[in-house]
């Protein structure tokens, strides 16, 4: 894979707290390849219903193999204007076609203390 490759990512998934909340999530991020082996981005994902919240961050990518991709991002998590550090941590599995990308992905945030998951797909551009 080239380095400085950019990728405008467009999600959609399920987020679960630890208080047994679920909720759809809708995410942007975009990401820069900076190596075969890293990236860096920028995300923001937004929880509805119960959980109303948005999470911005900035991901760290890790490429395990061509396809496996290991995240970590510090970030924001945001409800009714307060905000709390989060830490994610996350799995994907990306499929290239022709320009563009699909990545199922399974996230493990820790924030205040709790452990929420999402599971999502991201298509990219």
């Amino acid at each position: 894979m080239e380095a400085n490759r950019a990728t405008v990512g467009l999600g959609l998934g399920v987020e679960t707290t630890e208080d047994g909340e679920t909720a759809p999530v809708l995410s942007l991020s975009y990401n820069l390849r900076l190596s075969e082996y890293a990236g860096i981005g920028v995300g923001a994902e937004y929880a509805f219903g119960d959980i109303d919240t948005w999470v911005v961050g900035v991901p760290v990518r890790a490429f395990l193999t061509e396809r496996w991709v290991l995240t970590a991002m510090p970030a924001a998590e945001i409800h009714h204007g307060d905000s709390e550090f989060l830490f994610r941590l996350g799995l994907g599995y990306e499929f290239e076609n022709k320009g563009f990308s699909i990545t199922p992905e399974l996230n493990v945030d820790f924030v205040d203390g709790k452990t929420n998951y999402v599971f999502g797909v991201v298509l990219g551009f």
